[in-house]
């Protein structure tokens, strides 16, 4: 195999990297580079998402006229609304996952005392859960919890609503528009997450998920420790100690 014509000679030491090892490196240490700085801005995310949930939960909690002036500034704020639950109405929002286990977000549409429908994250159930376990009564209520936001993309294979006529409709996906065809009422863009001290609602986190700030640094270091041996092993592998009378002129 040739190599690249040697880049420095220095006493006894030639530095001659081959064609196929330069070209895989030109192409694989970028590439751990950029995995190492995306984990490290997924790291800062989380980070500015936690501090930004734990400096809210000191505040007093906003109505939903306030709320709605920017959902995603508000997003995790404490929130209060007075209203009435249509139980008859529900989404169960499919593949949701707490404790290791596959289950449901119930997402109950509720009518405020302004006239206003906004669907209330209940929290998560098991697909084993009886139906008649979500049913509320209709009387008025006074609930406290959290911001949250209606995505705005969204993806999913196939149909959106897994059924089509029953109550409750499962769902793959939180999509405001299809959701408020279906239930007859315009949904405002913000999801009610409801307090777990609440005692309408089931199992309930929401603090910010996935993997902690640390977990993203620690496979951000990982990723520069790649790049960094990577180095290291093109130049070791590449440089020749010439021999003597390797190199004199016969």
């Amino acid at each position: 195999m040739k190599s690249v014509k040697s880049f420095f000679t220095m006493g006894r030491i030639t530095f001659a990297p081959r064609w196929v090892p330069t070209l895989a490196a030109l192409v694989f240490f970028p590439l751990l580079l950029w995995l190492g700085m995306w984990q490290w801005q997924r790291a800062e995310y989380k980070q500015a998402l936690l501090d930004h949930y734990n400096q809210q939960s000191g505040q007093g909690p906003l109505t939903l006229a306030e709320a709605l002036k920017d959902p995603e500034g508000f997003r995790y704020f404490p929130l209060k609304a007075q209203g009435h639950y249509l139980s008859q109405h529900q989404f169960l929002q499919d593949n949701q996952f707490y404790e290791h286990q596959v289950g449901y977000y119930v997402l109950t549409p509720f009518i405020t005392d302004t006239q206003q429908v906004i669907l209330v994250n209940r929290g998560w159930i098991p697909k084993t859960l009886p139906l008649k376990a979500l049913e509320l009564p209709a009387n008025t209520v006074t609930i406290e919890g959290r911001v949250g936001t209606m995505p705005s993309r969204t993806f999913h294979l196939g149909e959106n609503l897994l059924s089509q006529t029953a109550w409750p409709r499962v769902i793959q996906v939180l999509k405001g528009p299809e959701l408020s065809s279906t239930l007859g009422q315009k949904l405002e863009p913000i999801v009610f997450l409801l307090n777990p001290s609440e005692t309408s609602g089931f199992a309930r986190n929401w603090q910010p998920t996935g993997l902690s700030p640390e977990k993203h640094r620690g496979y951000a270091l990982q990723w520069f420790a790649f790049a960094t041996l990577l180095v290291v092993l093109f130049l070791v592998l590449n440089i020749k100690k010439r021999g003597k009378h390797e190199g004199r002129k016969a």
